[in-house]
């Protein structure tokens, strides 16, 4: 397969793709599980699954086929809404995240088979007649154009018989496809797909009706998410939460917990970032003041074993009945950065992570880069601080 080629995507957006991976195995009142994978600068991440009770099979009393393209056609349209909504798990997982649609779940895939997408359906304007803006050159039924593309008389019934996917399921690599009506005496009778263009360069775009889910095997779609602009950080907010959370450990365990540095370390952290080279200087820097926590004697002995400065915090806290998962995770994937950054070979594993940060990567935003790092470090030390706060003092 030819790959799509590298896009340079605003700073305020970032992409999710998907490829259909078929149908699962029945299981319990499922007729049929269809899987889709996400992706992310290439690589695989956690497979959605969307499925039919039987019971809602009975009650739709829908051939195969129709029933099967309702539900591709939810499955994608929960997909996009889940990207939109940041709420994909960014690892990989071969656990599948499965909804399995029921009986109440029939009046809008009902509405979903009755209808059909299309965003070359246009009004000259708001009371005219509905055309195909996807005419071909040599259409004969053609009335005129409308700017670049060209005006054909259609239907809503025409339109739903043309074999061209529905807009909200169709690969997202097609592109200018012609179509053509065929006419007799009583009027157009019909409008099919004569041709279509493949941003990846792939055959398969010959036959359009297959650019679907289950249809060829190439088929992607690509979500592009918006991203939430980052607060302005301050200069000295990494020192701060740093000096706030090692008071509030001093005050609860009686101890310090962030271990002695080089007065520069910290110092450079308040630095700003412009590039490349300054990013990884603060990462390295960052990771060093991370890797100087040291929680001491509160972590138990059965956990004195334990290597890493955030794995001997995550035990002295879970020690202490405290969950602290959710801040130790983002601390991590913030070492991971800075790990993925010192390997040439871990590219892609930068970018997908710079993305799940909401950071433009092609190119980098190195600036961005470090404002988003900071952002996400200072609300992990900000959520520890608050949660050895509500430990009960001895």
């Amino acid at each position: 397969r030819i790959r799509r080629p590298d896009r340079v995507f605003p700073a305020d957006r970032m992409t999710w793709s998907a490829k259909f991976e078929g149908y699962g195995e029945q299981t319990g009142d499922a007729s049929k599980q269809a899987r889709f994978r996400y992706y992310r600068s290439g690589d695989a991440h956690t497979v959605s699954g969307v499925a039919r009770s039987r019971t809602l099979d009975i009650e739709l009393g829908f051939d195969h086929d129709v029933a099967d393209a309702a539900m591709l056609r939810w499955a994608v349209r929960r997909m996009a809404q889940l990207t939109e909504d940041d709420a994909v798990p960014s690892e990989y997982t071969n656990d599948v995240d499965s909804v399995v649609l029921r009986s109440d779940d029939a009046p809008e895939l009902r509405r979903i088979a009755d209808s059909k997408e299309c965003r070359y359906q246009t009004r000259v304007s708001s009371d005219s007649d509905l055309y195909c803006a996807a005419a071909a050159k040599s259409d004969a039924t053609a009335v005129g154009s409308d700017g670049l593309r060209i005006l054909a008389p259609t239907s809503l019934p025409l339109c739903a018989n043309c074999d061209l996917p529905s807009t909200d399921i169709v690969c997202s690599h097609l592109s200018h496809p012609e179509v053509f009506g065929i006419a007799v005496m009583s009027g157009i009778v019909s409008r099919d797909v004569g041709g279509a263009m493949c941003e990846l360069g792939n055959s398969e775009v010959q036959q359009c009706s297959g650019c679907r889910p289950g249809g060829h095997d190439c088929w992607e779609r690509v979500f592009e998410t918006a991203v939430r602009p980052l607060a302005e950080i301050p200069p000295l907010a990494l020192h701060e939460a740093f000096d706030f959370l090692d008071a509030v450990w001093s005050l609860r365990f009686g101890a310090a917990l962030v271990g002695k540095l080089p007065t520069v370390t910290l110092a450079n952290l308040a630095e700003p970032v412009g590039d490349r080279e300054g990013f990884k200087a603060r990462m390295s820097e960052l990771a060093d003041v991370l890797a100087a926590l040291d929680p001491g004697a509160v972590v138990p002995p059965e956990a004195r074993g334990v290597r890493g400065s955030l794995a001997r915090i995550a035990a002295a806290l879970d020690h202490e009945q405290i969950d602290v998962r959710e801040p130790i995770e983002r601390l991590r994937s913030v070492v991971a950065i800075r790990t993925a950054l010192q390997h040439a070979d871990r590219s892609s594993e930068l970018a997908t992570r710079l993305e799940d940060l909401g950071v433009r990567v092609s190119p980098t935003d190195w600036t961005q880069a470090w404002r988003a790092v900071c952002a996400v470090t200072v609300d992990a030390l900000r959520d520890l601080r608050s949660l050895v706060r509500e430990i009960n003092a001895p």
